[in-house]
């Protein structure tokens, strides 16, 4: 994935992410959000957004925080 270039990637990330656990997830932003610039991360979390029940995704952002 890391020779993707960054839409590339986003794009794998929307059907990559509603595969996994709530958990999963959680630790793959956590591990990104704290790496990534932050432009990058939110990028990250509009795809997410876009690709998970509203439930999820708010139970997620809880969780980031």
């Amino acid at each position: 994935i890391s020779r993707f270039s960054p839409e590339v990637a986003l794009k794998w990330q929307s059907f990559i992410i509603p595969s996994l656990s709530q958990a999963q997830r959680a630790i793959i932003l956590k591990g990104f959000k704290s790496s990534a610039p932050t432009e990058a991360f939110n990028a990250f979390l509009g795809v997410v957004e876009k690709v998970l029940p509203a439930d999820e995704y708010a139970e997620l952002v809880n969780k980031l925080n």
